[in-house]
């Protein structure tokens, strides 16, 4: 699904660069710690990466062999292009990804599910390019966070099929994810996890 106009502009802002620097981004990065993961010199997928300030910031700090971000807006390809870096990018669709099967070392997910009618497409796709043993880094707001943004933010998301903890955490166990953290930021309407096959 598109970003409608209100939320294309507050996903490309300053303060979204800040907070996907300073909280999600960080967040992962204790996750990476804790559980001594180290992907210098591993293959990593950007899912939905946007305007590619996420891929910049992977490449940054984690030092990747290799890095592919995608996204289905040809807008957010422009904005992409303009961060420059040694990256790779494609225009796709999270349910049904061109890429090969078990091709990358981690995958990263800065609230995309939400945007997807067919959420559990999108699961069973980036479990089908993450190698075994490989991860998922992803960040979500659950169905009433969504709920909230669509009244009063005028952001536009499918109407259904939105999730809330219990299930998403059902999906990911039956899509052939294990479960390794989750962490709240700010309430229990957005969490983060990581997750292993």
């Amino acid at each position: 699904m598109h970003l409608n106009r209100r939320e294309f502009l507050a996903m490309n802002n300053p303060l979204r660069r800040l907070h996907l620097r300073f909280v999600e981004f960080s967040i992962f990065k204790q996750f990476m710690h804790r559980y001594q993961i180290n992907l210098q010199d591993k293959t990593l997928l950007d899912a939905a990466c946007g305007s590619g300030y996420s891929l910049k910031l992977h490449t940054q700090a984690l030092q990747p062999k290799m890095q592919l971000g995608f996204d289905i807006m040809p807008e957010q390809a422009k904005l992409a292009r303009r961060q420059g870096g040694d990256f790779h990018y494609c225009l796709a669709d999270i349910t049904r990804l061109p890429l090969a099967s078990q091709s990358f070392d981690a995958a990263f997910a800065y609230g995309i599910l939400h945007h997807v009618e067919n959420w559990r497409a999108g699961i069973a796709e980036l479990q089908r390019v993450i190698k075994p043993a490989g991860f998922l880094f992803i960040e979500e707001p659950n169905g009433a966070a969504v709920k909230f943004f669509g009244k009063y933010a005028g952001f536009a998301f499918p109407k259904t099929e939105r999730f809330d903890w219990p299930e998403f955490e059902v999906e990911m166990r039956q899509a052939g994810f294990v479960k390794l953290a989750s962490h709240q930021i700010y309430c229990d309407a957005l969490q983060a996890y990581l997750f292993t096959k």
